[in-house]
């Protein structure tokens, strides 16, 4: 489970994971609770369809919806940078 993967990590005294896997590993990280921060890097330029950042989270209303508090944002050459807080209701 991600929780007993997580764990392996902590013993070995790995306490800052970034993921980098795709949408159902970002998804599952979300749907466990197992996330407190979100960074990412948003470029204003189009590239059409592509593939989704997150899979289903099964949110029913926009109350349930994943936020990001304590928003920071930083432009780097032509991409923006934000990072938060994640605050979730009920993923």
């Amino acid at each position: 489970s991600l929780n007993d993967a997580l764990y392996q990590l902590w013993e070995r005294k790995i306490i800052s994971l970034m993921l980098e896997g795709g949408s159902k590993l970002a998804t599952a990280f979300l749907k466990e609770n197992l996330v407190q921060r979100v960074s990412y890097y948003v470029n204003p330029s189009f590239l059409g369809c592509g593939p989704a950042a997150l899979a289903d989270l099964g949110v029913e209303s926009l109350n349930e919806r994943p936020r990001l508090t304590e928003l920071k944002s930083e432009w780097l050459e032509q991409d923006l940078y934000l990072t938060g807080r994640l605050v979730c209701s009920q993923v």
